[in-house]
């Protein structure tokens, strides 16, 4: 099927692609911020493992909004009450423990992480915002 004036060159489309992602993904958002700051304050490892975790959050809900997912749904809508108080209650217990945090200063050994609650930090941070 032609389209009339669209001449296909791949470079182009390349290019025009690569600056499309750029544009989308310049927006900083509470996953991105999150990474970033256990980046600063644990180490490369944490807030690599945490954009993954935030990556696998989005692949599920992105499967249950592809697939139709009706037993999610329900349960969601049946359950909306409970998750809202659950999830503000993990905001709240973030943002708590983020006014408490104490800035790093030069000299300050590195903190230790387990690579369990990293993995589960980005899922669910996600489940939170994303019920709001």
């Amino acid at each position: 099927m032609a389209v009339p004036g669209f001449v296909f060159n791949p470079m182009m489309l390349a290019v025009e692609g690569t600056v499309i992602g750029f544009v989308i993904a310049v927006p900083v958002g509470p996953a991105a911020a999150l990474c970033i700051r256990r980046s600063i304050s644990i180490g490369a490892v944490a807030g690599y493992l945490t954009g993954v975790g935030a990556a696998l959050g989005d692949a599920v809900f992105g499967a249950v909004a592809a697939f139709g997912l009706s037993f999610v749904e329900q349960f969601v809508a049946q359950n909306e009450a409970w998750l809202r108080g659950i999830g503000g209650l993990v905001l709240g217990i973030m943002g708590w423990t983020t006014m408490r945090y104490r800035p790093r200063t030069i000299g300050d050994p590195v903190a230790e992480f387990s690579f369990e609650a990293v993995w589960l930090v980005g899922p669910t941070a996600r489940s939170t915002i994303e019920l709001r």
